[in-house]
Protein backbone atom coordinates (compact mmCIF):
# COMPACT_ATOMS: atom_id res chain seq x y z
CA UNK A 1 0.00 0.00 0.00
CA UNK A 2 2.99 2.28 1.05
CA UNK A 3 4.35 1.31 -2.32
CA UNK A 4 1.63 2.63 -4.24
CA UNK A 5 1.33 5.89 -2.53
CA UNK A 6 5.03 6.59 -3.21
CA UNK A 7 4.59 5.58 -7.20
CA UNK A 8 1.94 8.24 -7.26
CA UNK A 9 3.26 11.14 -5.26
CA UNK A 10 6.28 10.14 -7.50
CA UNK A 11 4.27 10.21 -10.88
CA UNK A 12 2.97 13.77 -9.59
CA UNK A 13 6.09 15.27 -9.38
CA UNK A 14 6.98 14.04 -12.49
CA UNK A 15 4.09 15.64 -14.69
CA UNK A 16 4.36 18.51 -12.17
CA UNK A 17 7.52 19.33 -13.56
CA UNK A 18 7.71 18.68 -17.02
CA UNK A 19 4.34 20.93 -16.96
CA UNK A 20 6.33 23.55 -15.32
CA UNK A 21 9.45 23.16 -17.54
CA UNK A 22 6.87 24.16 -20.85
CA UNK A 23 5.23 26.70 -18.99
CA UNK A 24 8.05 28.58 -18.08
CA UNK A 25 10.00 27.93 -21.95
CA UNK A 26 6.57 28.62 -23.50
CA UNK A 27 6.38 32.38 -21.53
CA UNK A 28 10.29 32.62 -21.89
CA UNK A 29 9.62 32.27 -26.12
CA UNK A 30 6.89 35.15 -26.31
CA UNK A 31 9.10 37.14 -23.86
CA UNK A 32 11.96 36.52 -26.79
CA UNK A 33 9.42 37.70 -29.58
CA UNK A 34 8.68 34.41 -30.97
CA UNK A 35 5.85 32.06 -30.81
CA UNK A 36 4.98 29.93 -27.71
CA UNK A 37 4.25 26.96 -29.05
CA UNK A 38 7.32 26.38 -30.83
CA UNK A 39 8.60 25.20 -27.21
CA UNK A 40 6.93 21.64 -27.86
CA UNK A 41 8.28 20.95 -30.78
CA UNK A 42 11.27 19.04 -29.74
CA UNK A 43 14.00 19.58 -31.90
CA UNK A 44 12.99 22.99 -33.32
CA UNK A 45 12.18 24.48 -29.71
CA UNK A 46 16.29 24.22 -29.31
CA UNK A 47 16.93 26.05 -32.68
CA UNK A 48 14.81 28.76 -31.62
CA UNK A 49 16.39 29.00 -28.28
CA UNK A 50 19.45 28.97 -30.20
CA UNK A 51 18.23 32.04 -32.18
CA UNK A 52 17.20 33.91 -28.89
CA UNK A 53 21.06 33.49 -27.68
CA UNK A 54 21.69 34.66 -30.77
CA UNK A 55 23.44 31.52 -32.08
CA UNK A 56 23.64 30.02 -35.67
CA UNK A 57 22.34 26.63 -36.93
CA UNK A 58 25.79 25.10 -36.69
CA UNK A 59 25.56 24.40 -32.82
CA UNK A 60 22.29 22.75 -33.51
CA UNK A 61 23.95 20.47 -35.90
CA UNK A 62 26.69 20.17 -33.10
CA UNK A 63 24.13 18.86 -30.59
CA UNK A 64 22.82 16.26 -32.84
CA UNK A 65 25.80 14.93 -34.04
CA UNK A 66 28.25 14.93 -31.11
CA UNK A 67 26.33 14.17 -27.93
CA UNK A 68 29.14 14.42 -25.89
CA UNK A 69 29.44 17.76 -26.63
CA UNK A 70 25.95 18.20 -24.96
CA UNK A 71 27.12 18.81 -21.38
CA UNK A 72 29.69 22.00 -22.64
CA UNK A 73 26.63 23.19 -24.73
CA UNK A 74 24.62 23.24 -21.60
CA UNK A 75 26.84 25.28 -19.60
CA UNK A 76 27.72 27.73 -22.48
CA UNK A 77 23.87 28.10 -23.03
CA UNK A 78 22.85 28.67 -19.43
CA UNK A 79 25.73 31.85 -19.72
CA UNK A 80 24.12 33.35 -22.99
CA UNK A 81 20.73 32.83 -22.09
CA UNK A 82 21.15 34.87 -18.94
CA UNK A 83 23.07 37.37 -20.96
CA UNK A 84 20.08 37.43 -23.28
CA UNK A 85 17.97 38.73 -20.66
CA UNK A 86 20.61 41.23 -19.25
CA UNK A 87 21.90 39.37 -16.66
CA UNK A 88 25.37 38.50 -15.64
CA UNK A 89 27.67 35.28 -14.51
CA UNK A 90 26.04 34.46 -11.51
CA UNK A 91 22.29 33.92 -12.45
CA UNK A 92 23.85 32.19 -15.58
CA UNK A 93 25.57 29.97 -13.16
CA UNK A 94 22.12 29.87 -10.99
CA UNK A 95 20.81 28.52 -14.42
CA UNK A 96 23.17 25.90 -14.29
CA UNK A 97 22.50 24.70 -10.89
CA UNK A 98 18.72 25.48 -10.22
CA UNK A 99 17.13 25.44 -13.79
CA UNK A 100 13.39 25.31 -12.36
CA UNK A 101 13.54 28.43 -10.22
CA UNK A 102 15.84 30.67 -12.14
CA UNK A 103 13.89 29.67 -14.92
CA UNK A 104 10.28 30.45 -13.47
CA UNK A 105 12.00 33.74 -12.44
CA UNK A 106 12.94 34.24 -16.35
CA UNK A 107 9.42 33.41 -17.23
CA UNK A 108 7.32 35.12 -15.08
CA UNK A 109 9.19 38.22 -13.68
CA UNK A 110 9.36 41.43 -15.34
CA UNK A 111 12.88 40.93 -16.34
CA UNK A 112 12.68 41.92 -20.78
CA UNK A 113 14.58 40.13 -23.20
CA UNK A 114 17.31 41.96 -25.13
CA UNK A 115 18.37 41.10 -28.80
CA UNK A 116 21.61 39.47 -28.96
CA UNK A 117 23.11 42.70 -30.82
CA UNK A 118 22.45 44.72 -27.68
CA UNK A 119 24.37 42.62 -25.56
CA UNK A 120 27.00 40.58 -27.93
CA UNK A 121 30.31 42.97 -28.56
CA UNK A 122 33.23 41.76 -30.39
CA UNK A 123 36.20 40.93 -28.21
CA UNK A 124 39.27 43.30 -28.80
CA UNK A 125 42.38 42.29 -28.46
CA UNK A 126 44.93 44.68 -26.45
CA UNK A 127 43.42 48.08 -25.31
CA UNK A 128 40.40 50.36 -26.37
CA UNK A 129 41.97 53.43 -28.86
Amino acid sequence: MLEKIAAGVLITIAILSVLLWYVTHYFIFVKAGQSGWKCLVPIYSSRIKDRIMGRSAVWLWLEVLCPPLLVPFYVISCFDLARSFGFGLVFGFGLLVTPWLHLSYLAFSGVQYHTCQTWRKPLRLGRRP
